[in-house]
């Protein structure tokens, strides 16, 4: 069973690396076609949203682990 847990793990790792990359490809464009004014607004909101989401996917991976034994 340990080893279907650690086998989710990584999956949800990997999807997270992927939403991520796909995210920053996201938050670039968006920030290249941006009007100079304004674009640090942009820039923090995006960058706030990714803080964001990274957060609640460690939150899922953690919970997904069970705790360690010693």
């Amino acid at each position: 069973m340990k080893h279907l847990s650690n086998l989710r793990t990584i999956l949800m790792l990997r999807a997270a690396a992927w939403i991520l990359e796909v995210a920053c490809a996201l938050a670039r464009e968006a920030v290249r076609h941006a009007p100079r004014r304004g674009r640090e607004d942009l820039i923090r909101k995006t960058l706030m949203a990714l803080a964001y989401g990274l957060r609640r996917l460690a939150q899922r991976v953690i919970r997904l682990t069970p705790p360690r034994r010693k």
